[in-house]
């Protein structure tokens, strides 16, 4: 199967979700997981830690604007000295969402690639520090 795809995953009791092929192959997926990603309203995004310390928390993406750093300020906390203060920002523009770096020392990465901005999309890989979370939006069925 072409890895761009999207592939079904069936859990008991619910209908198959479609989930970016990046997010099935990672195999970090649980039925939770699938039943969270069902349940979100159109246009919100979810984020899945799957390394470093946050390891399986989720975190909603729901709000206009959502900052990510060590600060206890930070709306999505991620206290590691490899995490700036204010770290990045994710901003909702529309049905779209942007990852931001806020002048972070280590940086921000998306698949990879060291970002300034970029609009994400279902399926990348983020990297903030020793974090490792996978982004998911809830597109139009």
């Amino acid at each position: 199967m072409d890895e761009e795809k999207e592939s079904e995953r069936t859990v008991m009791g619910l209908p198959p979700v479609k989930v970016p092929a990046a997010l099935a192959k990672e195999g970090s997926l649980t039925a939770q997981d699938l039943e969270v990603m069902e349940k979100l309203k159109e246009g919100n995004a979810l984020l899945i830690a799957v390394s470093g310390f946050s390891q399986n928390v989720r975190y909603l993406l729901d709000e206009p604007s959502i900052s990510v750093g060590r600060s206890l300020k930070a709306d999505i906390l991620l206290d590691d000295p490899t995490v700036s203060r204010r770290h990045a920002l994710f901003t909702k523009l529309g049905g779209t969402y942007v990852l931001k770096d806020l002048n972070s020392l280590n940086g921000t990465y998306v698949n990879g690639s060291r970002i300034d901005s970029l609009e994400l999309h279902s399926g990348d890989a983020i990297m903030i520090g020793r974090f490792k979370m996978l982004f998911y939006l809830k597109d139009r069925p």
